[in-house]
């Protein structure tokens, strides 16, 4: 009897995640906030927003997010060496929400980068991102 709660227990739980577990989902997160950087520093705005959740379009216009991007690009330059300072992995019935806190190097300036995805069989998609830098708003 205990085994088969236990198994029942693991396979809800598994079918609850998509079959994505903790690691699993934080480095498909890990993987998405890279591609994230090569967009940016490529300028493919309309790439990242293409490939963002629909939580995210739903708060976020495609022109809004250009114009967002475009300003730190312009103001803080491109994106380099990064370094992970937090994460926290949320399960929902339908997937993971990943939260992973960065401290990104632009140019000469250091920021903190908060990304949020949304990640279900290992295939994560940007919910929200949120950039704080003094610097940016300086200039």
């Amino acid at each position: 009897m205990r085994v088969w709660l236990i198994s029942l227990l693991f396979l809800s739980l598994t079918g609850i995640t998509g079959c994505t577990t903790v690691p699993e989902a934080r480095k498909a997160a890990s993987v998405s906030v890279s591609r994230f950087h090569e967009e940016f520093n490529s300028e493919q705005y309309d790439q990242i927003y293409d490939e963002s959740d629909a939580r995210f379009k739903g708060t976020e216009s495609k022109k809004d997010l250009t114009v967002f991007l475009t300003s730190i690009h312009q103001k803080l330059g491109k994106s380099g060496n990064t370094k992970e300072e937090n994460s926290l992995v949320y399960t929902t019935q339908g997937g993971m929400i990943v939260n992973l806190r960065y401290q990104t190097q632009f140019g000469n300036t250091l920021a903190h980068e908060n990304f949020t995805f949304f990640v279900d069989h290992d295939h994560a998609t940007l919910v929200g991102y949120n950039l704080q830098s003094p610097e940016f708003f300086e200039k």
